[in-house]
């Protein structure tokens, strides 16, 4: 219901870094609601930072290098809550696109490999 809210919140903001603040403060709020148990509300603010993620247009090579880094950390943190919810699949999907954005991401392969098991 707050969807439309937030896209035109998100339309309004007009500088990339902005927006990249926005998304490490929904990864940094998701991360508290895990590490407390909160695991539902944890993804629901992974969710909200995975929409502004979408909404990002770069034009700088620093901005693309921060776009890589804060979603390759938003998706292994919505890796941690499939696991802990064992679903499994979506979990190793996740994990493969981190690959494909970082492959030497050992975190990821860790992740991964744990999947696999």
């Amino acid at each position: 219901e707050d969807t439309g809210c937030l896209f035109s919140y998100i339309d309004d903001l007009d500088n990339p870094k902005e927006l990249l603040e926005h998304i490490k403060e929904f990864k940094e709020d998701g991360n508290s609601f895990f590490r407390k148990g909160y695991v539902d509300s944890a993804l629901e603010k992974y969710g909200f930072a995975g929409i502004f993620l979408t909404c990002l247009d770069l034009e700088m090579e620093e901005d693309r290098e921060a776009f890589v880094n804060i979603t390759c950390v938003v998706l292994l943190n919505m890796v941690a809550y499939l696991l802990r919810k064992k679903e499994i699949m979506p979990a190793g999907k996740f994990c493969t696109i981190v690959l494909d954005l970082n492959p030497i991401s050992v975190k990821a392969l860790f992740r991964r490999a744990s999947t696999a098991l």
